[in-house]
This record gives structure tokens, C-alpha cells and sequence, in this order.
């Protein structure tokens, strides 16, 4: 890192009021950054370095000023940019706080957690309760920000898929990473630390653990011997920083709800709009956040489009839009503002005492749109503004996602990849942690995914075989050593040739049992991530399936040990049932494969060879026991099964080659049978899915790969049933602002204000809302009590009542308008008393007449149309009276009879204003019930649906269960088949009365109804 930059303050505590004053100079520095930023903020007690370790990581001596004692000004938080370290096209943004009593250090810790991507913690010395629990402003995160105010959600969980990695920075101690005789990586000890507290559920240690879904521990010993830091830096501190580096480099941008990606802009603006609510005491609702950005259209304007600014002279930009700004209100610059620069330098002197000049060198790099202040006398020309494109790693998302203009809207088609990358990293520990940039790749997936996952011993060409998947000759690594190529899990995302509409998603993963790393606790993980995110498990293997491969496939024996189905297992026939019902089809692939397919000397299928190798033996020996364990395992997790055998690709001397090699020069045999093995997979391979059928796509995979990455990263066995249930409130809460904001942008788009009358309003609403249902209803899953269907029907209808308030405004002020137009003469008679004669009264009818036609005949004026008529007539009624009464020209008979002609006029008019309210009145609770009913139709045609996969799925794993039991029986396994029996009786229970019943229907149709008034 270099060319870096002198402090910026961000925020500070004003002096007149104590509220967050936020600095118009650090905005306008912001808001030039058009590429994703990487925000690293620290915040801990006085005097604990922070400021020295944040310039160390910026790899400057210099930057941030390091205090020697007491507070050195007002509370405040600054800023540094530079470039990023890897990769270039990024920008850390690092935010340093300092000088807070404890008040200030609430709303300065929720500002740091709020707008940072990385958030370190900075203590001295060993970490102890006393200082866990010296961090209480963690206490108030969930009381100050809520993700949504739906009720009933979890607001810690919702937080946790919200908030920063929580990174714990120790300084000047060598901690003792033991816990007992046992020692401890960084992470379990800090784990160990919050574990203490377990009893306590307001402890600040359980609260990071709830609300911050990964949280790290770093070391550091003292910089220098003396502590003085004039001083060269020991060795052992700048490889502890250099370790913190490494992994800020590796860590995601910052994102908001939903993953959208944040950039300068965008960042500047969640600053002002929090510091607004903090200095106001007012709950942070980051949905309402979001819609703010939305409507704003921050997300549409910051990314990725840049202004250009023309060139002009002095005297131009003097006389341009110039933005008002105060002390008190923070100045923002729009796009397509022109600014008068000298103007601004003048300001930013007086009031911040830091100059345009000093503002630019801030940016060690080229910015977006480069503003240079006008010294001397050359100010002729102005620079354009530079614009560019988001770089080629992130290209394909970047452009695509945010072509939208909204976070939950952010989805692709599909992706091609052009090679593999690792989504799930298995550490020099033997730990597993996600992979963030291929995370993202996945989470921006919204098609159904085919998930075809490959496991077994090390080197035994899992990864050439995938290749062959791909279509491609390269891709995954392969290797020509004895060594293990590919470590952790690796992901290749590509359209599916064979399934329009859905990606496929291969992983190929880490060889098993490779002495090296001789860790099988960690292949245990390893296979069992593969079983869990795959929905076709292919396992490979060497020669034969003979006894001793299947006992190589211990890993299948352990599954329970490492997966469980529900929180609390009932019976052991329930777990068995309940994991065939998640688990994977399952293929094996028998590579350099040299015997005969034959059996008493007749030929069978590699499906017949594999069942016969799977046949178990009878007795209840040790030995017995010991073979047929892995068989049951197989024959019960793994309904689905399919056999391939292969020959070997190629003579030994080109194995060591193999990607290099032609089709051509492949053995003949190896190539047919790679094209029935890739036509099975390609053709036979379902789409990824959860128990009852739901379809899982790439965010949803993503979901899920991360929730059992978590588990198994806490000590904890992945819980199938609670992955389901995590995922559903996720993806619930997604469906419901994306249907929302469906309809509101549709509604508000279309709707040609005011509309001729409440039916074309009534007709819109009706279609906006059936294509917003369906949204909703084809992402949601698992809203069994319809508490986020509910709450959409809420929103909708208080939007539908807003924008037909809108209508009728708009249509008041239209006829309005149009009446004063058309009347502008008779307006101007009775100003200047024309109609005070004998004969005016005639001659006022007449032009009131004109008026009232040349009204009529105007169009879309809307609903309000008679109702203001009516009360325009009502007005000149009166004035109509008086003209009446001063006409010498008219006897009192016949005053009297205009009068009474002109009240029975006035009453039509009142009658048909009167009519056409009880008309729209009658409309809105026509749109009510129609809503109503389109809710409870949409339901039950989802429940319907739901209820047909489920029964297929079921009755597909029942005959399963028949064929095995039936084959049971007849090799004379009785114990075996009475355990199917029991199975299958479950089944058939679990079968009966799959549809929903009255009672349920009841509660849904009041749920539903309660927000419509029924």
C-alpha cells in the first residue's frame, strides 16, 4: 500500500447541540468513490493503540494521529482512503474513533458497527470477563437497530446475516491459548472466553456471539522492546500485522440488506441517515433504510454509471446550481450538481478549517469524478470527469446486479464461469470458512441449481472426471504427484446444458484420507458438506468394489455422528427415514475398472454389480456386524443409487498428462463410457431441493452452505430441520419486500394520475397486485402460520391507500386548476361587478353555463371531478344570489323562480357528487374482498402445489423402501425387513392426510382477513 493520505474527521459531536455532526468534506470525498468499499473500523478504550495499529495496516507510519495521553479533540470518528491491497479495483475505507465518555461511545460503537465491513476491537492485555464486560454498548445494538419491524421476527438472527465480521484485536500480550491441558487456536480460545458466560444471556461475549455471525481473534505483542515507538518494530508484531492484513484482503466489501454491494456513495448516504436517527434517539429500521436508498435512487444513480461534468469557466460555475448548506445541515452533492469550487474552498476553510486542496489529497488515487480546486489565474478549464467499469472479477455480477436499482431485485439468470473457484477453504488447521468472493457468486444465482458434488481418496482422478462434466479439458486442478491437488471444496457455476433455466453447480472436494494431512475428523466434514449441499452425490474410487473399498467408505457410518435431521430425534427409525429424505442420489465410479461384469457366469449391469457388492450377510457375528455395517448405511441414506465402471483413460505414461491430451488419444472405452456417465448426470440429476420439495436456488445454497459451515465451525452438528426454518424467515423476509416493492414500482410506474375514475385505479391494483402475489408466493416456503403473506397483504393495502390519496389529491388540484382556467373570465366579471346591471344575472347563468360545459368536456379529470364542481357551483351559488338580488330587470316572481330553478340544479349536482363517492366507496371494498379472495386463492393454489410434490416425493420414497424390503426378504433378512416394515409404516403414516385440514384453513383465512377488516 502507498501514496496514502492525510485524516479526514467523518463525525463529530457537535458543540451546540451534541448531536452527530457530519462533515460535508468527508461526504464529498465519499461520494467520488464509485467502486465497492472495504470498511474497517476500530473502536475500544483510550490509549489502546488503535490509531498505531490502523496505520500499521495501512502500511504508514504516518496517517492517523497516534495520542500520547488524555483526549486530543471533540469525539470524533476519521476517515482514511486508500486503495485496496487485493484486488485493485476495490477501496478500503479505514474509520478510527477516539475520545468518548460512555454516552458518546454508545452511538460511536453503533456508528462503527453500522457502517463497517470489518469491525476490530481493540483491548491491551490478556482478555478476561472484566474486560468482556466492559463492552456493554454491544447490549444495545438490538434495542437501536432492527432489520424490520414485522413482529414476531428474530431480530438477533435477522442482525447476524447483517452486521460485520467482529474482529477482536489484543494488544501487548502473549495469550496462553489453553483452556486446561488442552491447547487452543485463536478462535476456539475466544470461543472459550464467551462460553463462560452461558448462564448469562445478556453477557456482552453472548451477545457477540449472536449477533455477529464470525468473530476473530489477533494477538499482538509489544511493537517495540521500551515501548517507544520512534523505534524499529519487532519482526514478531509486523508478521501479526502482516497475519491481519492477509485476512482484511480476504474479506467481502461491504454490503447492505439483501447483498448490495456498498460503494462510496452509498456509504455516505447510510452515514447521514444514521447519524439523523442516532442524534434524534430514533430506532434504526434498516428496511426503512433500504426503502429510503430505493426511493432515493442511490442504488440506481452510485452504481455503476458515473456524471460527467462539462467544462466551464469561472463565471460559468458562479452563476451554476450551487447547493444550500449551513452549519447545522450537512451538504450533499447530487449528480449533474454544478459547483462553484472556489465557493466551496471558501466554505470548507471557514467552517471546517481543512481546504478543497487538502480535501482532494485525501484520495491517494484517481477518482471517478475529479475535482481540482481554481488557484492562481488559470481557471478556463475544468477536468472531466473520468469514468470507468467495475473490474473484470466482479464484472459479471456488478453490472448485472445492480442494473436493477434494488438489493433484493440484485439476482442473474444464470452465470459462466470460466474456472473454478473455492467456496469453502479448509485451513492450514484443518478448519472449514467460507470463501467470500465465491459466495457472492452464488448468492447472486436465483435459477434452481443441479448440484453434483464428488468425493473419495485422494488421487484418484475425482477432479479429471468432473472436467468431463464441465465439458472442458481444464478446470479443476489436476495433478500428476502423490500429493492431494485440491484442497477444501471447489465450485464451478455453469449454465445447464441440458435444463434450460436451472445452473449447474459442480464441487469437487478434497481427497479423503491423504496422509499428509492426516485429519479424519476433518474428511468426516469434508464428505458430509458434499452429502448436504449436493442433490447427486458421485463417489470414486479405485479398482473394485470389493469389501475393502466399502470399508474405505467409512464415511458414510459416521454421517449420523455429524448431520441430524431435527434438533430432537425422537426413535433411530425416524433419523434413518428422515435422512433419505434430504440425502442425495448416489452414484459410484469405479475408475480402471478390469474385471468382467459377470455373476455365475451370465452378464449383469454395473447397477447388478453394485447391489451385489452392497448384499449383506446373515449372522450377528462382530465380523458379520463389522461387513454389513457400510451396506445398510448405503442401502438405507442412500435410496437412489447408480453404478458407472471405467477403464483406464489412457496408458500409465500419459496419466501424468491427462488435460493435455486430445479426445482422440483417450482410450476409446473410456471415452464411451465418460459420455453414458455424463449423459446419466447431465440428464438424470434433479434440481437441489429441501425436504417437501422446495427448490433450492444459488442463494438459498449459499444460505445454507454458510449455516452448516457455522455449525461445524462452532462444535455444533448441522441441524437439517433448523437450516430449513433459518432459511425460510430469510427468504420469507426477502419475498415480501421483493413482491412489495413488485407492486409499488409497477403501481407507480403505470398509473397515469389521476386515473378517468376508481375502476381503471381499482383494475391496476388488481394486476399489480396478482403479479406481486406470485412473486411472493414463488419464493416463499415454510410460512405455515402465512404470518409473511399477512404482512405483505398489509403493506400493499396501505400502499393501494396511499396512492388512491394520491389519486384523489391529484385529481382535486386538476379540476381545480381547470375550473379557475376555464372560468378566468368569469372570475374577471365578477371582480370588476360586470354583472351589478339590470339583465346580469341572465348574462352571469350564461357565462357560469360556458364554464360548467368547457369543464365537461374536458377528460381525466378524475374522481374528484363532481365533487369539486359541486363545491364550486356551492361558491358561486352564493355570489349567483346576490347578482340575483341586485337585478332591476327581473320581478320578484321571477327572482323567486330562478332561485328555486338554481337550488334544484345545485341539489342534482350534490346528488351525483354524493353518488359517485358511494360509487368509489363501494369499489375500495370491492378491491378489499377482491384482495381477499385473490390472497386465500393464491394460498390454497400454493398449498396445492406444495401438497403434490410433497405426496410425489413421499410415494417415491416409499416404493423405495417396498423394492428394498422386497429384495430383504427374498435374500432372507428378516431382521432387515421388519426394519423397513417399521419405516415404511412411518411413511405410510406421515402419508395420510397430507392436505390441509379445515382448522388450518380457518386460521389462515382469519390471519388473512384480519388485515382486510373481515
Amino acid at each position: 500500500m502507498s501514496d496514502l493520505a492525510d485524516p479526514v474527521w467523518l463525525v463529530q459531536i457537535s458543540s451546540y447541540d451534541g448531536s452527530l455532526e457530519v462533515n460535508p468534506v468527508g461526504l464529498c470525498l465519499l461520494q467520488q468513490i464509485y467502486e465497492p468499499v472495504h470498511v474497517i473500523a476500530a473502536f475500544g478504550p483510550n490509549g489502546t493503540g488503535k490509531s498505531f495499529l490502523l496505520n500499521q495496516l495501512a502500511g504508514d507510519q504516518n496517517g492517523f494521529p497516534v495520542p500520547t495521553c488524555g483526549r486530543l479533540t471533540r469525539p470524533n470518528m476519521t476517515m482514511r482512503v486508500l486503495r485496496h491491497c487485493k484486488p485493485q479495483d476495490k477501496t478500503l475505507v479505514f474509520l478510527d474513533t477516539e475520545g468518548f465518555d460512555e454516552k458518546e461511545a454508545e452511538q460511536f460503537f453503533i456508528l462503527a458497527v453500522l457502517l463497517s465491513s470489518t469491525f476490530l476491537y481493540n483491548t491491551k492485555k490478556d482478555i478476561t470477563l472484566e474486560t468482556l464486560n466492559k463492552l456493554t454498548h454491544v447490549n444495545k445494538l438490538t434495542s437501536t437497530v432492527q432489520v424490520t419491524t414485522i413482529d414476531g421476527m428474530n431480530q438477533s438472527f435477522l442482525l447476524s446475516g447483517v452486521l460485520p465480521e467482529f474482529v477482536w484485536c489484543v494488544r501487548d500480550a502473549e495469550l496462553e491459548l489453553t483452556m486446561g491441558e488442552v491447547i487452543l487456536n485463536a478462535q476456539d480460545y475466544l470461543d472459550s472466553v464467551f462460553n463462560q458466560v452461558q448462564d448469562n444471556d445478556e453477557a456482552p461475549g453472548r451477545h457477540i456471539q449472536n449477533l455477529f455471525n464470525s468473530h476473530k481473534l489477533f494477538d499482538f505483542c509489544l511493537p517495540h522492546g521500551d515501548r517507544s515507538y520512534a523505534m524499529q518494530l519487532k519482526p514478531q508484531f509486523l508478521n501479526q500485522v502482516q497475519t491481519l492484513q492477509r485476512h482484511i484482503c480476504q474479506t467481502h466489501p461491504k454490503m447492505f440488506t439483501g447483498g448490495q454491494l456498498v460503494n462510496g456513495k452509498i456509504l455516505g448516504t447510510l452515514l447521514q441517515l444514521y447519524a439523523e436517527k442516532l442524534s434524534a434517539g430514533i430506532n434504526i429500521v434498516l428496511d426503512d433504510i433500504n426503502e429510503e436508498l430505493t426511493l432515493g435512487d442511490c442504488y440506481d444513480q452510485a452504481l455503476p454509471v458515473q456524471p460527467e461534468l462539462e467544462s466551464q469557466n469561472l463565471t460559468e460555475l458562479g452563476a451554476a446550481k450551487m447547493p444550500t448548506f449551513s452549519h447545522d445541515t450537512p451538504v450533499v452533492f447530487s449528480e449533474g450538481d454544478e459547483v462553484d469550487l472556489q465557493i466551496w474552498e471558501d466554505y470548507y476553510q471557514a467552517t471546517c478549517s481543512l481546504g478543497l486542496q487538502k480535501c482532494a489529497a485525501t484520495l491517494p488515487y484517481e477518482p471517478r469524478v475529479k475535482f481540482t480546486p481554481y488557484v492562481g489565474e488559470d481557471t478556463s478549464s475544468r477536468n472531466k470527469a473520468e469514468c470507468g467499469r467495475p473490474s473484470l472479477e466482479f464484472q459479471d455480477i456488478y453490472s448485472r446486479v445492480n442494473a436493477s436499482g434494488s438489493h433484493l431485485e440484485s439476482v442473474l439468470d444464470s452465470i459462466q464461469m470460466d474456472t473454478p473457484v473455492c467456496l469453502i477453504e479448509n485451513t492450514k488447521d484443518n478448519q472449514l470458512q467460507m470463501c467470500q468472493s465465491a459466495l457472492m457468486l452464488l448468492e447472486s444465482i436465483q435459477q434452481p441449481v443441479v448440484v453434483v458434488a464428488i468425493v473419495g481418496l485422494y488421487r484418484t482422478g475425482k477432479s479429471f472426471l468432473m472436467n468431463k462434466l464441465a465439458g472442458k479439458p481444464t478446470g479443476f486442478s489436476l495433478g500428476s504427484t502423490i500429493q492431494s491437488e485440491t484442497k477444501g471444496i471447489w465450485m464451478w457455476c455453469l449454465p445447464h446444458p441440458k435444463k434450460p433455466g436451472h445452473t449447474l453447480v459442480l464441487l469437487d472436494t478434497e481427497g479423503l484420507g491423504d496422509v499428509e494431512k492426516g485429519d479424519q475428523k476433518n474428511d468426516n466434514w469434508i464428505f458430509a458438506m458434499a452429502v448436504l449441499l449436493s442433490s447427486t452425490l458421485v463417489y470414486n474410487s479405485m479398482g473394485t468394489i470389493n469389501n475393502e473399498a466399502l470399508l474405505n467408505l467409512h464415511y458414510v457410518t459416521e454421517l449420523t455422528k455429524h448431520i441430524k435431521v431435527k434438533s430432537q430425534v425422537e426413535s433411530e427409525e425416524e433419523s434413518s427415514t428422515g435422512f433419505s429424505g434430504f440425502f442425495p442420489s448416489f452414484v459410484w465410479a469405479v475408475r480402471d475398472f478390469t474385471l468382467e461384469l459377470e455373476k455365475d457366469g451370465k452378464p449383469i449391469t454395473e447397477d447388478q454389480y453394485l447391489e451385489t457388492a452392497l448384499q449383506l450377510k446373515s449372522g450377528t457375528s462382530k465380523k458379520v456386524l463389522e461387513y454389513n455395517m457400510p451396506r445398510e448405511c448405503i442401502q438405507t441414506y442412500f435410496p437412489w443409487r447408480k453404478c458407472f465402471v471405467f477403464d483406464r483413460p489412457s496408458s500409465r505414461a500419459n496419466l501424468q498428462k491427462l488435460e493435455m491430451l486430445e479426445e482422440c488419444e483417450l482410450e476409446p472405452d473410456f471415452v464411451n463410457q465418460a459420455k453414458a456417465f455424463c449423459d446419466h448426470i447431465l440428464g438424470a440429476s434433479m434440481p437441489k431441493t429441501l425436504k417437501g420439495g422446495i427448490g433450492v436456488t444459488g442463494f438459498l445454497l449459499a444460505k445454507l452452505a454458510v449455516t452448516y459451515v457455522d455449525a461445524i465451525r462452532c462444535g455444533k452438528i448441522p441441524c437439517l430441520e433448523n437450516a430449513v426454518h433459518a432459511l425460510a424467515e430469510i427468504e420469507n423476509s426477502s419475498a415480501v419486500q421483493m413482491a412489495f416493492q413488485h407492486y409499488k414500482e409497477e403501481i407507480n410506474k403505470k398509473a397515469d394520475l389521476p386515473t378517468e375514475d376508481q375502476k381503471e385505479m381499482s383494475d391496476l391494483h388488481s394486476q399489480c397486485e396478482k403479479e406481486a402475489l406470485h412473486i411472493f408466493m414463488s419464493r416463499s416456503f415454510k410460512d405455515d402460520d402465512q404470518k409473511f403473506q399477512a404482512v405483505l397483504a398489509e403493506r400493499i393495502k396501505k400502499e393501494y391507500e396511499d396512492i388512491c390519496q394520491k389519486n384523489a389529491e391529484q385529481s382535486k388540484n386538476f379540476c381545480v386548476a381547470l375550473l379557475l382556467q376555464m372560468g378566468e373570465d368569469l372570475e374577471y366579471s365578477l371582480e370588476n361587478n360586470y354583472y351589478l346591471k339590470p339583465g346580469g344575472y341572465e348574462d352571469f347563468q350564461q357565462d357560469l353555463g360556458n364554464t360548467i360545459s368547457q369543464y365537461n368536456e374536458a377528460t381525466r379529470k378524475g374522481i374528484k371531478a363532481k365533487e369539486t364542481l359541486s363545491d364550486y357551483l356551492k361558491e358561486k351559488d352564493t355570489r349567483g344570489s346576490m347578482i340575483l338580488a341586485a337585478d332591476k330587470a327581473m320581478t320578484e316572481n321571477e327572482k323567486q323562480q330562478k332561485e328555486e330553478q338554481a337550488k334544484v340544479e345545485l341539489a342534482k349536482w350534490e346528488a351525483a357528487t354524493l353518488d359517485a363517492k358511494l360509487k368509489d366507496t363501494e369499489m375500495q371494498l370491492e378491491d378489499q374482498r377482491s384482495s381477499y379472495n385473490l390472497h386465500i386463492q393464491q394460498l390454497q393454489d400454493k398449498m396445492e402445489s406444495d401438497r403434490r410434490k410433497a405426496v410425489q416425493e413421499h410415494e417415491r420414497l416409499l416404493n423405495k423402501k417396498l423394492q428394498e424390503q422386497k429384495a430383504m426378504l427374498e435374500q432372507g433378512f428378516k431382521e432387515r425387513a421388519d426394519q423397513l416394515e417399521a419405516e415404511i409404516r412411518q411413511l405410510r403414516s406421515q402419508g395420510t392426510g397430507r392436505g390441509p385440514c379445515g382448522s388450518f384453513l380457518g386460521n389462515v383465512v382469519r390471519s388473512i382477513g384480519r388485515v382486510f377488516g373481515f
